[in-house]
């Protein structure tokens, strides 16, 4: 990937994150989402984020890392919307292709399960 294409990416990540806040919100306000679900989005949101510290000041330093696994699996339990705040912020694992993909198909994922919830709570008619 390009040097521009690389920044746009990692701009774009801050942008999905909102989106992912925008749409809990929306869900918690129309009783779409249950409360304890909003509270485990911020609970493991600040935990990916600070994870996500930790492995790029571990890089830099070049002691023990945190395991890419560990990283996808708390952006998996409901930390995305840190993980995608720590990628752009810390600009840490934004040029691995593989780290990338997965990431943004958590980040679908999250997505389509919270749109999923807000569309079964609106009834037609």
């Amino acid at each position: 990937m390009n040097r521009v294409a690389h920044n746009k990416s990692r701009q774009v990540r801050p942008v999905v994150a909102f989106g992912l806040v925008l749409l809990l919100a929306i869900g918690l306000a129309l009783d779409a989402v249950p409360l304890w679900l909003g509270i485990a989005y911020a609970a493991m949101g600040l935990l990916s984020l600070a994870f996500y510290f930790t492995d790029k000041t571990a890089a830099q330093a070049g002691t023990w890392r945190v395991p890419e696994m560990q990283l996808h699996g708390l952006d998996l339990c409901c930390g995305i919307v840190g993980g995608l705040l720590g990628q752009a912020l810390f600009r840490h694992k934004t040029s691995k292709p593989g780290f990338v993909r997965m990431t943004w198909l958590i980040a679908g994922l999250h997505s389509f399960g919270l749109i999923g919830l807000l569309l079964i709570h609106v009834k037609p008619g």
